[in-house]
């Protein structure tokens, strides 16, 4: 059965790929995969105080090099559900994280971004205790210039040249992915991501192993 969810996830991934990267070059393959098959749940410890709550690890992999890849494709899916006390106002955003970590980032440079899985808040609760829930899907075309860009803009020391640089080795040398869920949260007494799954796919035709 997992392998079953997993191929079939593969292969959703790569039809939403054609809508993404155009068709000339859309030839990919999945060079790493994880999912998770268990719920996790965070509880704030004071529902009525605004704050930010953050899991343990959800789920961790390696992404090889791709030295002759143009791009790297990131996809995920996952499952959630957010439930609310009768209190008012609420407020929710709940985040997949997912934070990078490689050779080929220097000592005290950062890499780090999130994946939304829910953003809302009520003025009033209504009726009182309730929840929402959905799935939410993300697909992402990363450039070297694409995490160039994203380096300079979270690590306000690095120079253009020398993010370009860093992005390329990570392209090079490959990286560790770990994922973790955050929520900042009010009056919300548990948020719970369920089934995560994650695909990275890197272009084919190439000599990359």
């Amino acid at each position: 059965m997992k392998r079953t969810y997993v191929y079939g996830f593969a292969l959703s991934c790569l039809l939403a790929l054609f809508g993404v990267v155009p068709v000339a070059h859309a030839q990919v393959r999945l060079v790493a995969q994880n999912d998770a098959l268990t719920d996790t749940t965070i509880t704030p410890p004071d529902p009525t105080v605004l704050a930010t709550n953050v899991s343990p690890e959800i789920l961790a992999f390696d992404v090889p090099s791709s030295p002759s890849s143009e791009y790297i494709l990131f996809t995920s899916t996952s499952i959630w559900e957010v439930d609310t006390t009768a209190d008012a106002p609420v407020r929710a955003l709940f985040v997949l994280n997912f934070k990078i970590t490689s050779p080929a980032l220097p000592a005290g440079i950062s890499l780090a971004f999130g994946v939304l899985m829910t953003n809302f808040r009520h003025s009033n609760n209504g009726s009182g205790e309730s929840f929402e829930g959905g799935t939410a899907d993300d697909t992402e075309v990363v450039t070297r210039k694409f995490l160039a860009d994203f380096l300079v803009l979270e690590n306000s020391t690095l120079t253009a040249d020398t993010a370009a640089q860093i992005a390329d080795a990570l392209f090079q040398q490959g990286f560790h992915v770990s994922a973790s869920a955050r929520l900042r949260s009010r009056n919300i007494s548990s948020a719970t991501v369920s089934n995560p799954n994650v695909a990275v796919f890197a272009q084919s035709g190439s000599a990359d192993k």
